[in-house]
């Protein structure tokens, strides 16, 4: 009985000894990687500021090829990206860009599973040409000495995988700028251009925003073949509004608009104006990086954008590879 009581008294005093230091352990920690890419602050954060692109170079996508997940929200404040797993190690939870700074910092608010006081910050800083990206997990473990414990282990556990997935970001950001560093950017005249058009709006979603586009097209298609109208060129889109709600109106291009009108289609059309445009060729979800070299062209040529601007799907998405997909790009200046 004296042995037990002897072993019995170590372990009591082992366990308060582990409380005792748990306690004071900190209750909040923090984690850092960073990489250097080749490639524009611009570029890099246009990927980071849209949850849509996270899965694609996520270090955790590879651990769990049947993992649930979605994309959703505008891109900056409030886009999203929830993710359901069976894998342990994965679980469930949500991500929620809460603060956006352009071309600088990023903070994403993690959920597992609840809400919770945990982040991931992005910060960004540009010299040469070149971004280097620092990549944070700042973690509230709470009072209880037991979870403070995982705090001494973050570092090995949750490290690598950050390392992983800044190399997967780098290789995605780098071939995104090779796609727009050689885009070709002229000052035209645009002739004009009367227009077939149905206005239609839907939440700032991909998924969304590609099925309002499929319907809007299918309507002045089957419009135009009922009456006989020939297109004259590739289908258009001319944005109204691309913030929290993506308003736009889709058109065909004709060489009149005169005939009677049926359902969502309107007559529409451009006028002859002085245009900046760009030749995108890339996946229509990766062109944010492109428009960011157009306004940069406008601001420094001192030109002043004077309507709405619009693009021409020139390729057909059914029958072209994402990354050949040609878009011109136009904006009025003035």
């Amino acid at each position: 009985m004296k042995v037990l009581k002897i072993i019995l008294i170590i372990l009591v005093s082992l366990f308060a000894i582990i409380v005792l230091v748990g306690l004071l352990l900190p209750s909040k920690v923090s984690m850092e990687r960073k990489i250097t890419i080749d490639a524009p602050a611009a570029v890099v954060f246009g990927i980071l500021n849209d949850m849509h692109n996270f899965h694609q170079w996520s270090p955790w996508t590879s651990m769990d090829s049947n993992m649930k997940y979605k994309a959703s929200g505008p891109v900056g404040v409030g886009s999203t990206y929830e993710w359901d797993s069976k894998v342990s190690d994965l679980g469930k939870g949500k991500m929620k860009i809460i603060k956006s700074e352009p071309n600088k910092y990023i903070q994403v608010q993690l959920n597992f599973g609840e809400e919770s006081d945990d982040f991931s910050p992005f910060k960004l800083t540009e010299e040469n040409g070149k971004t280097t990206v620092v990549w944070g997990f700042d973690a509230n473990l709470g009072n209880s000495p037991f979870f403070k414990y995982f705090g001494l282990f973050m570092e090995s556990m949750a490290g690598p995988q950050y390392d992983k997935g800044l190399k997967s970001l780098k290789a995605m950001a780098e071939k995104t700028h090779k796609l727009i560093a050689n885009i070709p950017i002229t000052i035209e005249q645009f002739p004009g251009q009367k227009l077939y058009s149905v206005l239609d709006s839907c939440k700032m979603d991909m998924t969304e925003i590609s099925a309002a586009y499929t319907k809007a097209f299918k309507e002045i298609a089957e419009y135009c073949g009922k009456n006989k109208i020939e297109c004259t060129g590739a289908p258009l889109s001319l944005m109204n509004s691309y913030t929290n709600i993506y308003s736009f109106e889709a058109s065909f291009p004709v060489a009149d608009n005169k005939a009677k009108l049926e359902g969502r289609v309107i007559a529409s059309g451009i006028p002859a104006c002085k245009v900046v445009k760009a030749v995108y060729t890339g996946p229509y979800d990766k062109m944010m990086p492109a428009y960011d070299k157009i306004m940069a062209y406008i601001k420094d040529n001192k030109l002043e954008i004077s309507g709405r601007a619009w693009e021409q799907y020139i390729s057909d998405p059914g029958n072209t590879a994402p990354d050949k997909l040609i878009t011109n790009i136009y904006f009025p200046v003035k």
